[in-house]
């Protein structure tokens, strides 16, 4: 980054037109980052043609603002929330039409078109991209298995979700007025689903780990004939989830899940007593464990500790080095093998902010 110091610098060093050469050049190379990355040069073109719209009032303008608005928003928002390496397929085409009533049409297979509305409904179109984008690329090879309250659930925490990321808080007020709470305080089946997928969302779970699973559940099952137990499954592990997102201080929880086509287990490294006075040792024996009874994918998750850093810095220190030293241990004398690692903020069971890390390894055979 070039900051005012180091112009001034490389002016005196060098004259003022090296200075300008330097600017250029750092102007350039940005321009070509935004460039390379198709949404956020989508977002660069929604900027360009508002900005043409707004000069000119011609529609051509106007739709290509709204379509690279959108689509580029929701595209961005995507690749924040999933945990994997793999993230949801990217919207194809955004095409638009004047008064639509919102129906998805199919093309071609991986794509859709989605019709959109004038300018001034731009909330309801970003709004309408992503509940089709959710629908038709999430929960993909599965959506049949699940009960309606609970598809429904998860789809609209989803696009809650994502329209959190879009950072744009007139569609997040149209989706609750409109869509959110309609749906919610007309069945009693969906708003008790919703209940817990708000928990295990609140506590981060939610994208770092049940869509991965759900995901993973997927590949697994992919081309079987359906079966009841399936769909027992996939509501076995929102409850098992739910489980450990209201754990309350002190209270025992199953945090094994382990099925016929789900086998995980969550590590919580959220007591600072505990691991102070027993050290990494505990953990270590726990994904021994873990490893033989089948189990193939562990989640570890570290809870900060910045309230007790203001109380006691030396053990907050502490804390900190044992925990670091838990994922090289992990690493270096267990057979599990890292796929990922998030930092992320939450909210703990008193109402809280926290912040937290999930990180998430394969178990090697």
């Amino acid at each position: 980054m070039i900051d005012l110091s180091s112009l001034v610098g490389l002016a005196k060093s060098y004259g003022l037109y090296a200075a300008v050469l330097a600017i250029l050049l750092f102007v350039i190379w940005q321009l070509a980052r935004m460039l390379l990355d198709e949404e956020k040069s989508g977002q660069f073109r929604a900027a360009v043609f508002r900005t043409l719209f707004s000069l000119t009032g011609k529609r051509n303008h106007e739709k290509q603002y709204i379509s690279n608005d959108v689509s580029s928003r929701i595209n961005l928002a995507r690749k924040r929330i999933h945990f994997s390496s793999e993230i949801l397929p990217e919207a194809v085409r955004v095409d638009w039409v004047k008064d639509s009533q919102g129906s998805t049409y199919d093309i071609n297979e991986g794509q859709f078109v989605v019709c959109l509305d004038p300018i001034a409904c731009q909330e309801q179109n970003i709004v309408r991209l992503t509940n089709a984008v959710v629908s038709r690329t999430s929960l993909a090879g599965i959506r049949h298995l699940f009960e309606k309250p609970l598809v429904m659930a998860i789809d609209l925490n989803l696009i809650r979700t994502l329209l959190s990321l879009t950072n744009n808080v007139k569609a997040m007020d149209w989706f609750f007025q409109n869509e959110y709470s309609p749906c919610i305080s007309t069945d009693a089946a969906l708003a008790d689903w919703n209940a817990k997928v708000c928990d295990i969302d609140e506590r981060g779970l939610f994208t770092r780990i049940l869509l991965v699973e759900f995901a993973q559940f997927a590949k697994r099952v992919f081309g079987m004939t359906p079966r009841p137990f399936m769909t027992g499954e996939i509501e076995g592990l929102v409850r098992f989830l739910h489980a450990i997102s209201t754990k309350r201080y002190g209270q025992d929880v199953p945090l094994e899940f382990i099925t016929a086509y789900i086998k995980i287990a969550v590590l919580l490294v959220a007591d600072t007593s505990k691991i102070l006075r027993d050290g990494i040792n505990p953990y270590l024996n726990s994904i021994a464990i873990n490893a033989q009874k089948g189990v193939n994918t562990i989640y570890v998750i570290i809870w900060n500790k910045e309230a007790l850093g203001a109380r006691d810095p030396r053990a907050y220190q502490e804390f900190e080095q044992k925990t670091q030293l838990l994922s090289r241990e992990i690493q270096s004398k267990t057979r599990l093998k890292k796929v990922g690692e998030l930092k992320y903020d939450t909210i703990d069971s008193q109402g809280k902010k926290r912040k937290a890390k999930c990180l998430r390894y394969l178990v090697e055979s």
